[in-house]
């Protein structure tokens, strides 16, 4: 029997890379992200798989929206084996030319975002005993 992964930041980069690790196992794959289409180019990729490919739109940047999001995943799945805090954004520019709105915003999504999805999912895994949660950062 495979896992239900929920991947982050699955629409393009390491996010689909993970995606397509994951693949061949018999997963269900929980492809989340703000693009639609990137996602859906995605799952389309991953159709001849041995897995099951779900599209979850999510902006980790939105904290009021998160919980909604992982009770439906848990309705939809009834558990979350594998979290895989992917999502993210980069900056490339000289410090003493980018705003701090910048920082802001990169902390924002970076790391809020990652806390607040942990802590939304981890209740379900302690209820089950059982869970692996993944963080990547750069």
């Amino acid at each position: 029997m495979g896992r239900n992964i929920w991947i982050t930041g699955a629409g393009t980069g390491i996010g689909k890379a993970i995606a397509h690790e994951y693949a061949n196992s018999g997963n269900t794959l929980i492809l989340s992200g703000r693009t639609r289409h990137s996602l859906e180019q995605v799952a389309d990729e991953l159709k001849n798989k041995e897995c099951n490919t779900q599209i979850q739109l999510l902006d980790i940047s939105k904290e009021d929206e998160i919980q909604a999001v992982v009770d439906q995943v848990i309705e939809e799945n009834g558990r979350i084996d594998v979290l895989v805090n992917n999502a993210g954004l980069s900056q490339r520019s000289v410090v003493i030319e980018t705003q701090n709105e910048v920082g802001r915003t990169l902390m924002e999504v970076n790391f809020f975002g990652t806390v607040h999805l942990t802590k939304a999912v981890l209740p379900y895994m302690l209820k089950a005993n059982s869970g692996s949660i993944v963080v990547i950062s750069s």
